[in-house]
């Protein structure tokens, strides 16, 4: 409010992260687990820790609306008009009521906002799809203070409340949402700024049991959040704080410890390796054999590593899919480097 402005931040759903006392899980199990395990103020109060923990910032409070609420809220304010930038199939809620949206403007009900914004079925998945949700919440937004929809639904607000109290869950007190309610319609759109975690700030992998999961890129995460979140708060002339950690101070910070394991007939390729990577500043801390022969050289990242991964993987040339994250904190290394017969025949080394 003393900036009048607003962060929006969608975070994907396959985001791998640390849940506090846990370990690692999709971000979109935390609620469910904090449920499950009878954590101290429920599945909000752990996905509040997990969020707060990924970006550094508190969070004080949350709000929980399930999807009959949302229907009811947005049909209590006649639908929100939302721009539908290409055909898209929905499924609402229900059996036997897929329907095809067409591109351009158009007002949905209820029902409908609820199944666009959460149709994962395009080329961008999750991340059109956040897109999506920002978009519905713009539109309640332009809905409410277009046809002066607030005092009206404020008036409605206890009988509202008493029907929907079950479906809604907030550590907000009722004065605070009022008072919210009212700021937030006096920020103009342009001091709202939108931003979702996307391809620039994760690595496409897999987890150790075979699932697709968005490991995250801390440092590209926190440049993310401080535009976000710190845009008004300082003068709007002053340029924004960035890194300027160089690439070898970023790798030098996780100070991983490297396993080089030769997968080819080469004899002493990996000691020859080890001496190249030393002239780039990297020591590995096991120099050994694989177990079997490999045709194409692969990385191993088992403790969360992204920038001495990325920069071995740029060193070797290595393919994505031949990247993999572990994240298994108890391996002897953080980082398994096998050679294998690509490397051997094809490599900068002296």
């Amino acid at each position: 409010p003393q900036s009048q402005s607003v962060g929006l931040l969608s975070i994907p759903r396959d985001l791998w992260v640390d849940i506090p006392g846990l370990g690692y899980h999709k971000i979109n199990q935390t609620f469910q687990q904090g449920e499950a395990t009878n954590y101290p103020g429920g599945g909000a109060a752990l996905a509040i820790e997990t969020v707060e923990q990924l970006l550094d910032v508190p969070i004080h409070f949350y709000v929980l609306v399930d999807f009959e609420a949302f229907i009811r809220l947005i049909d209590e304010i006649g639908g929100i008009k939302v721009n539908v930038p290409a055909e898209i199939v929905i499924d609402p809620l229900g059996d036997n009521n897929i329907k095809t949206l067409q591109p351009g403007l158009q007002t949905l009900p209820g029902d409908l906002a609820l199944a666009y914004a959460r149709s994962r079925d395009t080329i961008g998945s999750d991340f059109d799809r956040a897109e999506r949700q920002q978009q519905v919440i713009m539109g309640i937004r332009e809905r409410l203070i277009s046809y002066q929809s607030l005092p009206v639904l404020i008036a409605k607000a206890p009988i509202l409340y008493q029907e929907l109290a079950d479906r809604i869950s907030t550590n907000l007190n009722i004065q605070q949402i009022f008072n919210l309610a009212w700021d937030i319609q006096q920020i103009p759109e342009e001091r709202i700024r939108r931003f979702i975690i996307g391809p620039e700030q994760v690595v496409f992998t897999t987890s150790y049991e075979g699932m697709s999961i968005l490991m995250p890129i801390p440092d590209a995460i926190l440049i993310l959040r401080d535009e976000v979140f710190s845009a008004y708060v300082l003068e709007e002339t002053a340029e924004p704080e960035v890194s300027q950690m160089s690439t070898a101070d970023l790798v030098a910070a996780e100070a991983a410890t490297i396993s080089i394991r030769n997968g080819t007939l080469a004899v002493g390729l990996a000691a020859r390796t080890d001496y190249y990577l030393q002239t780039k500043g990297i020591a590995a801390a096991e120099i050994t054999n694989a177990g079997q022969l490999h045709d194409q050289t692969s990385i191993i990242d088992y403790s969360g590593k992204p920038n001495t991964t990325q920069y071995l993987a740029d060193l070797f040339g290595i393919v994505p899919g031949m990247v993999y994250n572990r994240y298994e904190p108890e391996s002897a290394y953080d980082i398994i480097i096998v050679l294998g017969e690509d490397w051997a025949t094809n490599n900068n080394m002296p």
